[in-house]
């Protein structure tokens, strides 16, 4: 047996070892090393096949206890040159050493919550080695690195989150920008209406809150919109679910008090103006009110942003529109 067939030998059971002693593991540290199992089983078919190594490199890896490991702890994997990489990747291992940090325990909780619903390891990585759902859980990976903590105690609240997030984003798609747009969809959702099963021991008092406040908007607006409606309390949630999530207060109702009062105080017409520039432009709770009385007086509803931003609304009790002049209204008319 030549040195190279001594190498293919010593990585192929390398690899085994690998594989046998993470079926013993937990399911949270397998999917911490999906990326390495991965890796390790392209890196060993690639010496299995000739490549990689060069004559010099092959007494190299023959010294060391485990040269699939080593080269993957240099390996940076180009879909354009794969064997480039892991020449580079051999001829760095020498010099090359990488710290994984562990991943905050928000994370942590979110994979073993993930992991839940697998009973069997054999059912998540096959005799061969291999990941099954290998895309996804690239996916994943991908995705762990884009969660914040709110978007974790958000998918804590399902039994199978991972259901969630592989809904969201299709499994070909780990383009980040795309993750962003997922996961801002998802914090703007009624999880009572979503289409998966809750943990009624992880479910937010802020989803509650939520829930009944779509519904109540739903109930006061005349012809409401799902993503206006996410828009406003979205604007409600960015000012008040600090202390939402510290004292269980109810960061919207002071929206749908507003609206309730907009209504019986100036009729459905003037709500449904208001709620309408939502579209685009959300203004406080508290100056919907004085916006509301504003409208009824004859006001301008393409001014009502720019002078809620001015303080209008905050500053006085609109009971008339004189401080507005009739050529400023007739310029937003234009």
């Amino acid at each position: 047996m030549d040195k190279r067939e001594m190498l293919i030998r010593k990585t192929e059971n390398e690899y085994e070892n690998f594989i046998d002693n993470l079926k013993q593991c937990s399911f949270d540290v397998i999917l911490e090393n999906a990326d390495m199992i991965t890796n390790m089983k392209l890196i060993k078919d690639y010496i299995s096949k000739g490549h990689i190594v060069h004559g010099e490199d092959v007494d190299f890896l023959l010294s060391i206890d485990k040269p699939l490991q080593t080269i993957y702890e240099s390996f940076e994997q180009s879909t354009e040159d794969i064997i480039n990489a892991l020449e580079e990747a051999v001829s760095e291992a020498r010099y090359y050493g990488e710290t994984v940090e562990q991943p905050p325990e928000y994370i942590q909780k979110l994979t073993e919550k993930i992991l839940s619903g697998i009973t069997n390891v054999s059912d998540f990585i096959s005799p061969q080695g291999e990941i099954k759902d290998a895309e996804l859980f690239e996916l994943v990976s991908v995705m762990s690195s884009i969660i914040t903590k709110e978007d974790a105690m958000f998918l804590m609240q399902f039994k199978k989150p991972l259901d969630v997030m592989s809904d969201l984003v299709p499994y070909n798609d780990s383009d980040k920008n795309n993750i962003y747009i997922a996961l801002e969809k998802m914090r703007n959702s009624d999880i009572y209406t979503m289409p998966y099963s809750l943990d009624s021991d992880s479910v937010l008092p802020e989803a509650k809150f939520r829930h009944n406040a779509i519904n109540n908007i739903n109930n006061i607006v005349p012809k409401p919109d799902f993503n206006t409606t996410a828009n406003w309390l979205k604007l409600c949630r960015e000012i008040f679910l600090e202390d939402a999530e510290s004292a269980e207060i109810n960061p919207y109702v002071s929206l749908v008090d507003a609206m309730y009062y907009a209504s019986e105080q100036h009729g459905s017409e003037i709500l449904q103006k208001l709620y309408d520039m939502g579209e685009e432009k959300c203004i406080t709770p508290m100056e919907i009110k004085g916006a509301a009385a504003y409208l009824a007086n004859g006001g301008n509803i393409k001014r009502v942003p720019s002078l809620a931003q001015e303080g209008y609304f905050e500053e006085i009790h609109p009971n008339n529109t004189e401080s507005i002049s009739d050529s400023e209204d007739e310029e937003m008319e234009m």
